[in-house]
């Protein structure tokens, strides 16, 4: 092949995979400016996010002696095997499962949501509702700081898990928001 058709073929395949990439009237194909970066904070949102609910967010010392460090999926797992499922349940549905759906939420709705479409209200509305619940989470974990200061027996101090959890959770945020604007102007 010639260089002229090697560049040919290269540029109808980019096409088409912006075609599959992009739907043709998501908000993503009309983006411009720092919006063309969505992928990436909201990758960076997850990687954050992943490293937050696996590394510990907080360290609990017993008797000026005993640490243990505890992480969100740690927790979860210490609930469940000590049967407290359902206290187990409602940490997971607050850490785990509201953010992985906001998060895939708002890519879906990024790309693939056709802001011609009526349906399209319903996806920005669902997005909104999911954001409400984003900083539950983070205030269980405060409490439960704030419970093991309080009762004086132990002392509790955040851990890096903690940051990287609000660090997802605030890129997210900022993302949801623009998702939400962009999708306002084009609705």
């Amino acid at each position: 092949m010639k260089k002229r058709e090697i560049i040919t073929v290269m540029a109808r395949v980019g096409r088409s995979l912006r075609r599959i990439w992009h739907a043709e009237h998501s908000l993503s194909a009309r983006a411009r400016g720092l919006d063309r970066l969505m992928d990436i904070v909201l990758a960076a949102g997850l990687g954050l996010f992943a490293m937050g609910i696996t590394l510990p967010v907080m360290t609990v010392t017993e008797l000026w002696v005993f640490e243990n460090e505890f992480s969100i999926l740690g927790g979860i797992r210490k609930l469940w095997f000590e049967d407290e499922a359902l206290l187990a349940g409602v940490v997971a549905a607050f850490s785990i499962a509201f953010p992985v759906v906001k998060i895939t939420l708002a890519w879906g709705i990024w790309h693939h949501a056709d802001a011609t479409r009526p349906h399209f209200r319903l996806f920005m509305k669902l997005l909104a509702v999911s954001g409400r619940w984003s900083m539950a989470d983070v205030f269980i974990i405060a409490t439960a700081i704030m419970i093991a200061k309080i009762a004086g027996f132990a002392d509790a101090t955040s851990e890096p898990g903690l940051y990287y959890f609000m660090g997802s959770l605030a890129l997210v945020t900022v993302a949801t928001f623009r998702i939400e604007s962009a999708g306002g102007k084009a609705g």
